[in-house]
Parts: structure tokens; C-alpha cells; sequence
């Protein structure tokens, strides 16, 4: 199956590119915008990210996978002897480069119930080839790169249970959130990309509670589970009390109504009764 690299990242000298680090060359600017969008949410609190967080963007007939990470929490967590890539995490100021390291594919291209196999190692030969390159890395002069296509192999998904606490708030489903859950998860979403117009916004660890209402993802993992579902039983609570608020609202308004029509029909009663008289 035919894959396209998608990288989100600033190189040593070089800030963020809104056209992205490295992308296809046709891409929509559209579709490149809501992506951007959304992997702007997932870097937000980087210093939050327990080890990575899983992305998944399905829409408009393409998909994309990837993962948003700490460059020197990536290369510590997945190189021995990190030596070789230290000099490829950070800027030329010594911060730290928070990364998305992604795919892209056209949903047609991936059949239904399929998952691209060893998906980790295939985002970890991205980071040896674009960011682990010293032409690329300290170029101060261009920071956007045209990707080409990859050949990688899919199989049929192994379906698990997705267990651990589930709760919705605010319209979006949130599981609770571990490296296993969040892998298994994000293995099922992809399964359900193959060949499917349907959207699907997926975000692991996700980092706030708050800012769940206005996040652009559906579905998402938290480490914060339990007080979510709090919170999502205080604002069920609410939405009750607001709906039967409401409701008595409504009959008040609709007595004061039939009252209004009842004394107006009573005087015109009069007046013909008066006139009559005369």
C-alpha cells in the first residue's frame, strides 16, 4: 500500500513551516490547514506528554496517522545510545523540538478492516531519514520539504476489547489513558479508516480538562479520566436542571399566555353583552 511521510517540525535553525517540515506535493491547502489545525492543539503543554500522543485525522477521503512527541523523549525512549541523534532534538538555542511524525493515504487505498503493520517502526525509519539528516536538519535557509510515496504492508486488525474507563462529556467519547490502551485504540480507529468516508478525530493523552470542549478531536484518551467524569456528571446535572429550568419556564410563559387570551376574550364578551343592552 502507497503511504505519504507528513512531518510537522521546526530543524535547528529554522521555525515551524505552515506549509509543514515535510509534506506531498499535491496536497489540498484545505485538508494541509485542518491538519495543521489540529496538530497545533495536540502540541499544546508538550511538557504534559507522558511518552507520545497518537493522532488520527480521517476526512475527506485520506487519513492520517502519526504521533506528536518530545524529540529527546522520543530518541531516549527508542535508540540505544542516543549519542548519534542528540544533536538532532533540539534547536540552535538548546530548546527542545516537540515533533509530529505522521502518514497520510486515501482511505480508498487501505481495505475495510485492514491496519498498516508495524506502524512504530515505520515512524521511526521517518525520523532516521528527515530529521536525523544533517542537510535537512541545519539548512538555514529552506524548512519545507516535498515528501515522496512508501510502499508498506497492511493485515487484517485483530479486534480486542477496549477496556479501562469510558465516559462522554461535552459530546466526545474519553477513554482512559495508558500506553496499551491508548496503542490498542488507535489500532482500532485505523481499522475502521479502510475505505470509509466517516470522520474520525483521535487524540491520545490528551492533556487538559477544560479545554476538551473546544478541542477538535472526538475521541480521546486522558490521564485525568476521573475527573472528567465528575465533571461530566456536574454538567449532566446541570443540563438537567437548565432543561427543567426550561420547561417551567415554558409553562409559565404559556399560563401567562392562555391568561392574557382568556381576559381578552372576557372583555370582548362584555362589550357585546353591552352592546346588546343598548
Amino acid at each position: 500500500m502507497e503511504i505519504f511521510p507528513i512531518i510537522y517540525s521546526r530543524n535547528y535553525y529554522m521555525d515551524y513551516s505552515p506549509r509543514f517540515y515535510l509534506c506531498p506535493e499535491n496536497i489540498n491547502d484545505e485538508i494541509l490547514k485542518k491538519i495543521r489545525i489540529c496538530v497545533l492543539d495536540v502540541i499544546k503543554y508538550s511538557n504534559m506528554i507522558t511518552n507520545q500522543r497518537r493522532i488520527i485525522i480521517s476526512e475527506n477521503g485520506c487519513t492520517i496517522l502519526g504521533i506528536v512527541c518530545d524529540l529527546k523523549k522520543y530518541v531516549n525512549s527508542n535508540f540505544e545510545g542516543t549519542e548519534e541523534y542528540d544533536k538532532f532534538t533540539e534547536d540552535n538555542k538548546g530548546r527542545s523540538v516537540v515533533c509530529f511524525l505522521g502518514i497520510l493515504f486515501k482511505n480508498c487505498d487501505l481495505e475495510k478492516d485492514n491496519i498498516i503493520i508495524d506502524f512504530e517502526q515505520i515512524i521511526r525509519k521517518l525520523y532516521i531519514q528527515y530529521i536525523a539528516n544533517e542537510k535537512m536538519w541545519f539548512d538555514d535557509s529552506v524548512n519545507h520539504h516535498e515528501s515522496t510515496p512508501i510502499e508498506v504492508e497492511v493485515n487484517v486488525y485483530q479486534h480486542k476489547a477496549i477496556n479501562g474507563k469510558k465516559v462522554k462529556c461535552f459530546g466526545r467519547e474519553i477513554y482512559e489513558c495508558s500506553d496499551d490502551l491508548d496503542k490498542d485504540l488507535f489500532m482500532k480507529i485505523m481499522a475502521l479508516c479502510g475505505g470509509r468516508e466517516k470522520k474520525y478525530y483521535f487524540c491520545s493523552d490528551y492533556y487538559g480538562i477544560e479545554s476538551i470542549k473546544n478541542s477538535q478531536f472526538q475521541i480521546l484518551t486522558s490521564k485525568y479520566i476521573s475527573k472528567i467524569e465528575k465533571m461530566s456528571i456536574a454538567n449532566d446535572k446541570l443540563v438537567m436542571e437548565s432543561k427543567k429550568n426550561n420547561v417551567i419556564q415554558k409553562k409559565r410563559q404559556l399560563l401567562i399566555i392562555c391568561g392574557i387570551i382568556l381576559a381578552i376574550m372576557a372583555m370582548i364578551i362584555i362589550v357585546e353583552n353591552g352592546r346588546k343592552i343598548i
